[in-house]
């Protein structure tokens, strides 16, 4: 079994592992996949195959937070991808994707489906805003408007500046590598700004997916460094930085760090999602459908609480602005993914 999710709602007593994926694969082994369909009712994209036969079995549940795809590859073999640009890279073509609620059995030359229970979308937006590839499409709604996800954060990236222009005397627009560079292209054209890539990365290695906070402060120090040719003389030190989200608070204040040693300043941050976890309304945010992020986790907003001043003081930046949830929903809302059918329960007390 390969499962991409969070299951909290499994009794994990008497596994081996205390894993919730082993006590999905119990479920799945002694009820069958229709049984987990109807009676969990998240968070799971599950490819299970069972020795001694010869299809493939792949389901997703109802609300479909954790992607999906069925293709072919460049042979006519039917595969299964949790993105359709992952189809697209080793040649293959995508067909469709794994509709929340459905069931597939994929052979080498058929494919049998069947919806198990009806659909609920709840699409995670952090699938979009950071975790998916930059060309991939994520979303079947999206693939059929030609929308991937440098699209969408571009739109990200301009509602961002809308609500949160540059301050003054700001010299140019940079990003914090490597997700958020199309709204950061977004952002600095609205602006009439120049935009710079003042930060590289060495590889693609993401620290927010470490599992310990020295692994994660780790890979953000030894992955996250200075354009050497780029001078505060010539390009100028005043600087806004685009990044995708502030989660523990590890690599804004490293790349302010490392900027600040070449004489740089990081006047500005912003964001284009919201606020992530902490407190609102008495409720603790958080995810606890698959992304590692639960509303227990050492999120920067319960240390200094949802306030953006608050929390610029705690990352040693000057000013740190939000997306509002109401920008965050109405960019997506432009492709027909209402508020009710877009998982923001990390960001939003009420969805």
């Amino acid at each position: 079994m390969v499962h991409n999710g969070t299951v909290s709602s499994i009794s994990t007593d008497g596994l081996k592992t205390g894993c919730d994926t082993e006590g999905l694969l119990r479920l799945h082994h002694e009820h069958g996949p229709e049984y987990v369909l109807r009676t969990v009712p998240a968070s799971y994209s599950v490819i299970t195959a069972n020795a001694g036969e010869r299809g493939v079995t792949a389901y997703r549940d109802r609300y479909g937070r954790r992607p999906l795809w069925l293709g072919v590859d460049k042979n006519g073999a039917y595969m299964l991808a949790s993105e359709d640009r992952s189809i697209e890279i080793i040649g293959g073509r995508p067909i469709r994707e794994v509709t929340p609620g459905e069931m597939v059995t994929v052979y080498s030359n058929h494919v049998e489906s069947k919806q198990v229970v009806p659909q609920k979308p709840q699409l995670c937006f952090f699938e979009a805003a950071y975790l998916a590839m930059r060309p991939s499409h994520l979303w079947g709604t999206l693939r059929r408007q030609n929308v991937d996800m440098r699209r969408l954060r571009r739109d990200l990236g301009a509602q961002a500046f809308l609500e949160h222009p540059p301050m003054d005397g700001i010299d140019f627009v940079t990003h914090i590598p490597n997700a958020p560079i199309d709204a950061a292209q977004a952002y600095a054209l609205a602006a009439g700004r120049r935009r710079e890539e003042l930060f590289y990365k060495l590889n693609s290695d993401r620290a927010f997916m470490h599992p310990s906070i020295t692994e994660r402060q780790a890979a953000i120090n030894t992955n996250l460094f200075v354009n050497p040719d780029m001078y505060p003389g010539k390009h100028g030190a005043r600087f806004v930085a685009i990044d995708d989200s502030v989660v523990r608070g590890g690599n804004s204040p490293e790349a302010a760090r490392k900027a600040r040693a070449r004489g740089f300043e990081m006047k500005q941050l912003v964001l284009y999602t919201p606020m992530i976890g902490g407190y609102e309304d008495g409720m603790a945010l958080g995810c606890e459908h698959g992304i590692d992020m639960p509303p227990s986790d050492n999120f920067v907003t319960r240390r200094a609480g949802r306030n953006p001043a608050a929390i610029a003081k705690e990352l040693g930046i000057e000013r740190v602005d939000f997306l509002s949830v109401d920008g965050l929903v109405s960019v997506f809302e432009r492709y027909g993914i209402t508020r009710d059918n877009l998982c923001i329960t990390c960001v939003a007390a009420k969805n």
